[in-house]
């Protein structure tokens, strides 16, 4: 009976680490996501604010030019 009994105990032990390995490589997974979108988010600001500089420069370059010629 203790035979069974451990043999019982050894299966629910494999299964439990096997279910908290499935539940672990699913939330690695979804933080792998989470961490990518937010990477993506990150990089789009950035170049969302790059693009807003060149132009903010771009404008300021030609108002100088502008000046210059007019005198």
């Amino acid at each position: 009976m203790l035979e069974f009994a451990d043999e019982i105990q050894e299966k629910m032990d494999f299964y439990m680490t096997e279910w908290r390995l499935n539940a672990m490589t699913k939330k690695l997974s979804a933080l792998k996501k989470q961490r990518a979108r937010a990477l993506k988010k990150q990089k789009a600001r950035a170049l969302k604010k790059q693009k807003a500089w060149a132009l903010m420069t771009q404008k300021a370059r030609a108002k100088e030019g502008e000046g210059s010629q007019s005198f």
